[in-house]
């Protein structure tokens, strides 16, 4: 509790005596936190060398970012595509004229 006269933090204002600014989500946050793997933190003690560190976590990061899922764009798609980019990059400057 805050003296008088002096100003309550944001917790106490909650009426959340943890101190915590995710307020009653923050066990739920702390348990997702001590469960989540940190194998690439450099701070790791097996990570000596910064290049060896960058060599495995971008072949991690790739992992992550790229998928094998099939991938159609017909040429029917790209028609579809190609006009409502026109749609989009048309504007009128004045009456009845057109940009492009």
């Amino acid at each position: 509790m805050a003296a008088a006269g002096a100003p309550a933090s944001d917790a106490q204002v909650a009426g959340n005596p943890s101190g915590s600014h995710i307020g009653n989500l923050y066990p739920f946050a702390q348990q997702q936190a001590d469960r989540a793997p940190v194998e690439l933190s450099f701070l790791r003690a097996e990570f000596r060398d910064l290049r060896q560190w960058q060599k495995r976590a971008r072949a991690k990061v790739l992992e992550h970012l790229l998928y094998d899922a099939p991938h159609e764009f017909n040429a029917e798609m790209q028609a579809e595509a190609w006009q409502w980019l026109h749609r989009w990059l048309s504007f009128k400057s004045m009456d009845r004229v057109e940009a492009r």
